[in-house]
């Protein structure tokens, strides 16, 4: 505000610096039966000589002006005649031309921009006077519009010199506009208050009002809009006057604090409205001086409201009403000089209405300003009853807080306690199962080097590595993880991949004295991309869980392949059953975790086998839908998109040398691996890793070979590594190289 104060008091300081040729004699004649300049030239002769600002108000007649406009140089002169108001509708210029009054040009709202002598705000003409010689000049004003002549005459330079200075102190006005606009929308925002709203709203239209009075909106807004120049001088004074009112209601409250200043409010809207639909649709005068009229009552009343609340103790209306007295005040002195009764400009000057403005716009500020601190004042004396209230309260809650934090804090480390033994345990188990398992592959690997089509032992072998798979899954599950939700994508051969899913699935149907069908339409290609793992695990749980349900009956595996491109297809598995099924209301629950269906709370089971398949099947991009009814089966599904894949050659044999290693540790490493003994064989990767790089690249290479169960490969790294006679010798080996 101190800036804006400085802005305001540096651009009055430039604007009283213009110098002008100032005002000029004149004969004033108002014309009421439209006679013609011959008709008024011997007239105006007898009337009487003024000078300076002239405000005639609202009137349906024509007034005439005569001016005598002398050039005592011996050169001739350009000067421009200012009527000194924008706001004129119709304005003739006449010259004495052969002996008789002729019209020259025309000015005033009437008359588009671009048709103007002297394209300016005012109503101005350019004149050529002679050297030595004066000229006689009448001037015809008439307008539906509030009439205000003071006549100066100005040199071409002289004229763009105060039209620079008049810039200046609108666009310091309009700076002031915009930073109240911008600070109330901003309270309206974040206070959540109408009532800024509607004041932003009616500076916005003041300041519209503001610029057509002046005459800058026929200049810069709507040059060529003759009915509207003259329309919109009114209409944005009057809409501006509707947002203020409402303003007034809302920020006073009045609805609340006083109903009968209230309905003053409401009368005086409706009273405003009336006036803007007449001014614009009846009658343009008629209208405008029932609003002028309206502003002229204002003041008593909204001050009268605003001194009855002060006595009620709403203090914060005293900014509120030294505002609105500031800026009342300056709207009745326009009033009246807009009704003709006085002259505002000569008798306050010319700005008077900007520093009005000003000092009515601090006011509201301090208004707001104080509104706001009274509010934070009487939400901190609330927090502190608030805060008092509870503090009674906490000495009879503390004990019963502190019994109770201690109890919830035993629970949470009794749960904590037994999470961890639960998570301990499953490792445990999940590791002391991993070498048993990792024998019975090694021993079914060793028979069938012997016998190559021991169908057994390779039913072993596979059956012991998925056995193994899922104690991965179990130890991921200790760590709090169920399904992983990243998807490992491999090359896999399908008919193996089935081959084997169905040798499993006869082996569950005969096992429950069932019947296994296996279906499948379309053409599938030979390898794809897929999480066989995941798609394994998914089938062998639905293909169990049919045959535990189903006796005496029929299991069945349908596969559907669509080719959805020439690099992928899309898959359709549903597994069906004819046992107990399900009813409707249990198709969703089954999906979820520890959740099962009525029909199966007599068998064996936790229900965590179609909670995991179905994240599963997710996980792959696909979803586990079930069709059942009761005593009818069921009918999961669902369908995945695989990617082609190219045959995947045989793995390289390692031929690499490895590093040098005692021979008893290297016959060590031998037996682990004829022993199937993965944990060891891990223990065995540590205690060598840190010997030297070499050895812990073949350490890693051991490790990787571990986790994926390849035998094959183990075998081949310990066929790769240098014996020596004992650990000292591979000291002595070191040593001895360059």
């Amino acid at each position: 505000m101190r800036f804006l104060f400085l802005l305001f008091f540096s651009s009055y300081l430039y604007a009283s610096t213009v110098l002008s040729s100032g005002p000029i004699p004149y004969q004033l004649f108002e014309d009421t039966q439209a006679l013609s300049a011959e008709q008024l030239s011997s007239r105006t002769l007898s009337a009487p000589w003024m000078s300076g600002h002239r405000s005639l108000g609202y009137s349906s007649s024509a007034f005439w002006l005569r001016l005598v406009l002398s050039n005592p140089s011996d050169q001739p002169q350009m000067r421009w005649l200012d009527l000194g108001a924008p706001r004129l509708q119709s304005v003739t210029l006449y010259l004495r031309q052969n002996g008789r009054w002729q019209s020259v040009s025309h000015a005033g709202l009437d008359t588009p921009l671009s048709l103007h002598p002297v394209k300016a705000k005012h109503a101005v003409f350019a004149l050529q006077l002679p050297a030595g010689a004066a000229v006689d000049v009448m001037i015809r004003v008439s307008s539906k519009t509030s009439m205000a002549l003071a006549p100066s005459l100005f040199t071409p330079l002289e004229f763009r010199e105060n039209e620079t200075a008049d810039s200046l102190w609108l666009g310091v006005l309009l700076g002031a506009f915009v930073i109240v606009v911008l600070y109330c929308l901003l309270l309206f925002v974040f206070m959540r208050d109408i009532s800024f709203l509607y004041h932003g709203l009616a500076v916005v239209f003041f300041a519209l009002n503001e610029a057509c009075m002046r005459g800058y909106a026929a200049l810069y807004l709507w040059p060529e809009s003759t009915m509207w120049s003259v329309n919109s001088l009114s209409f944005f004074g009057q809409i501006c006057a509707v947002f203020f009112l409402l303003f007034v209601r809302h920020f006073l409250n009045l609805a609340v604090l006083l109903p009968w200043g209230d309905k003053v409010i409401r009368l005086m809207l409706v009273w405003t409205l009336c006036a803007v639909f007449v001014s614009q649709c009846v009658d343009y005068q008629r209208g405008t001086i029932m609003g002028v009229l309206l502003a002229l009552v204002t003041v008593p009343l909204l001050l009268l409201i605003c001194f009855q609340l002060i006595s009620k103790g709403a203090l914060a209306m005293r900014y509120f009403a030294g505002g609105l007295l500031i800026v009342m005040t300056g709207n009745v002195f326009r009033a009246l000089d807009l009704l003709g009764v006085l002259s505002s400009s000569e008798l306050l000057g010319e700005h008077f209405m900007l520093f009005v403005i000003m000092f009515s716009m601090l006011s509201f500020f301090m208004a707001i300003l104080d509104r706001i601190v009274l509010a934070k004042q009487e939400k901190e004396s609330a927090q502190k009853t608030l805060i008092d209230t509870l503090n009674s309260q906490q000495s009879m809650l503390e004990q019963a807080v502190e019994n109770r934090t201690a109890a919830l804090k035993m629970a949470a480390e009794d749960a904590q306690s037994a999470n961890q033994l639960k998570t301990k345990l499953l490792a445990y188990i999940g590791h002391d199962l991993r070498a048993p398992l990792a024998t019975m592959i090694a021993y079914a690997k060793n028979r069938r080097k012997g016998d190559g089509n021991d169908h057994f032992s390779a039913v072993i072998e596979r059956s012991a590595g998925q056995q193994l798979e899922l104690i991965d899954e179990l130890m991921q599950y200790a760590k709090g993880e169920i399904v992983d939700a990243n998807v490992q994508l491999s090359v896999g051969h399908l008919d193996e991949f089935i081959v084997d899913i169905r040798e499993q699935a006869q082996l569950l149907a005969r096992q429950y004295q069932n019947r296994f069908i296996y279906l499948q339409q379309g053409h599938p290609p030979i390898w794809l991309y897929a999480d066989w793992k995941r798609l394994r695990q998914v089938l062998q749980n639905l293909l169990s869980n049919s045959a535990k349900f189903t006796r005496y009956g029929v299991i069945s595996l349908s596969l559907e392949w669509q080719p959805t491109s020439a690099y992928a297809s899309s898959l359709k598995v549903a597994v069906e059953d004819t046992g107990v099924g399900m009813c409707q209301s249990d198709h969703e629950r089954v999906f979820l975790p520890f959740e099962r269906a009525e029909q199966s709370e007599s068998q064996e089971g936790h229900g965590l086998g179609l909670a995991i398949a179905s994240q599963m099947v997710k996980s792959m991009g696909g979803e586990l839908q079930v069709e059942s009814a009761v005593q009818l089966g069921s009918r999961f599904y669902f369908s995945l998109c695989l990617a082609h894949a190219e045959e995947v050659p045989a793995p390289l044999a390692f031929t690499a040398a490895g590093p040098e290693l005692p021979a008893e540790r290297v016959r060590q490493l031998h037996a682990l691996i004829a022993g199937g003994q993965v944990t060891e064989i891990e223990d065995w990767s540590e205690r060598i890793a840190g010997l030297s790089p070499a050895h812990a690249r073949f350490a890693r290479l051991l490790n990787e070979a571990v986790h994926e169960l390849d035998f094959a490969a183990l075998q081949a790294l310990a066929a790769s590594l240098v014996a020596v006679l004992d650990a000292d010798g591979l000291a002595a080996a070191g040593a001895s190289r360059p």
